[in-house]
């Protein structure tokens, strides 16, 4: 289990709990997007904080050890303050339990739970059995080491990020408990009761309302942050105070341009070389890609997840969570949509492979679940006085075509497959389903137009 979440003291968001006072355009409903203009000008106002107990515990913090949030206002340094980097240490089993009492007083032990690619996490359990989640930030990227840097930052932004996101698709991410500033650490609801969405399908379990749940997810992140809903002072605001570079650069990296050059951090299997070869002498593919990486740094739409699949969702009988939103921007639509659509589509070609063909009928129905959902979302909160939702949504299953497909591509011959694939144990069905999500993600990064979801996923499953 991968749980993410925090919320900063100093958060221009919203402040115990309440959203501040805003004035609000003509076409801003309640909740479309909470931020002042006040506050997107004053990014380190304080805003309070409030003690909290685990039985009743708002969207705000703890009185922790926190300091004032920096504002996002360019690129800037990709280390904290020095007096921030001397505080900073990692956590360990025994540390977390003294840093958690504050919001689990009886805390007692702690196991280590992690096996993401960039945080640690920690299960802290009280006297009465009851948990919490503690997410820190490591200097370096996890699954590389310390030869791979990353901002302490990061974890700032997944606060800032979750708490947003609880405002405005409230239910659909993890409570958020509180945040400390010197360690970079954030405290978080247990979704002890839910299961990875990835894994759930690789083992052809089926959940029948996770994938409208992350469609509604989308459809309202992406109209309540789109200038569409926002008022202008609010989504500049916004756009300041979410700058995220060197998240953004590993995804430019990893996505768009590594799998098309012989880059070592690569892990392409020793019977894909030729495969893996022919992609990167595909010139019509690797400059698709290439167009792909200049939209995704360049078209702030909306403010989404970033890092958005089935590995982080969480799923359970009684509800859905989105999770891990470190990765989070100001940035292109499409890419969320498309990441949800690319992992369904691996999902498919796996179980069609293996002849789990029921099983992948099924994924196939959530994927259309996905795509409905978001699109109702939409035009349930489409402005009256905008005539162009139709061409909209077209740009927009388009747009998800091509970030599907350099998803896929990138799940077989970059770092960082997915167990989907990973999974199939028969040799010669994992070659079979890896060849199938290469010629499908091809197919999707050079599509030209794609006139509906039909269409995009015909091209993503067919060679299977």
């Amino acid at each position: 289990m991968r749980p993410s979440g925090a919320r900063p003291d100093t958060d221009t968001w919203c402040a115990a709990g309440r959203r501040p006072a805003t004035r609000r355009s003509k076409r801003s409903p309640e909740g479309s997007c909470p931020i002042s203009s006040a506050a997107a000008a004053d990014p380190g106002a304080s805003a309070g904080t409030a003690r909290l107990t685990l039985e009743a515990c708002p969207p705000i913090l703890l009185p922790m050890a926190v300091e004032p949030i920096p504002s996002a206002t360019g690129l800037g340094s990709s280390l904290p303050p020095a007096s921030a980097r001397e505080r900073y240490e990692p956590l360990d089993s025994r540390s977390v339990v003294e840093f958690v009492r504050p919001v689990l007083p009886a805390a007692w032990r702690a196991e280590e739970i992690g096996d993401g690619n960039l945080n640690l996490i920690f299960r802290v359990f009280d006297e009465h059995d009851r948990t919490v989640i503690v997410k820190q930030a490591l200097p370096y990227l996890r699954i590389v080491g310390d030869s791979w840097p990353l901002t302490l930052e990061r974890a700032r932004i997944e606060g800032d990020a979750l708490a947003l996101q609880d405002r405005l698709a409230p239910g659909l991410v993890p409570r958020l408990l509180g945040y400390d500033a010197d360690r970079k650490a954030i405290v978080m609801e247990d979704l002890r009761s839910f299961e990875v969405w990835r894994t759930e399908l690789n083992a052809q379990r089926a959940y029948p309302r996770a994938a409208a749940d992350v469609g509604r997810f989308c459809g309202q992140m992406f109209m309540r942050t789109s200038n569409l809903l926002c008022p202008p002072e609010e989504w500049k605001g916004l756009l300041a105070r979410s700058v995220n570079p060197e998240l953004c650069a590993i995804t430019e990296d990893l996505v768009f341009t590594a799998p098309y050059v012989d880059a070592p951090s690569n892990d392409v299997e020793a019977h894909l070389t030729a495969e893996a070869e022919a992609l990167r002498n595909d010139r019509e593919l690797v400059e698709a890609a290439a167009a792909l990486r200049h939209q995704f740094r360049t078209r702030a739409e909306a403010f989404i997840h970033g890092d958005l699949h089935t590995g982080s969702v969480m799923v359970s009988t009684s509800g859905t969570r989105m999770i891990d939103p470190e990765f989070a921007f100001m940035g292109p639509m499409g890419f969320d949509s498309g990441a949800v659509l690319g992992n369904l589509a691996m999902a498919f070609i796996a179980h069609w492979a293996q002849g789990h063909e029921p099983f992948a009928a099924t994924v196939a129905r959530d994927a259309r679940a996905f795509w409905d959902a978001l699109a109702g979302s939409i035009a349930e909160l489409w402005p009256a006085d905008e005539p162009w939702r139709d061409r909209f949504i077209a740009n927009l299953v388009t747009d998800s075509a091509h970030y599907a497909g350099a998803k896929m591509i990138r799940r077989i011959v970059g770092l960082a497959h997915v167990s989907d694939i990973t999974g199939i144990g028969d040799p010669s069905v994992r070659r079979r389903a890896q060849a199938a999500v290469l010629r499908g993600g091809r197919a999707l990064v050079c599509a030209p137009e794609i006139a509906d979801l039909a269409g995009l996923w015909k091209l993503a499953v067919e060679a299977v």
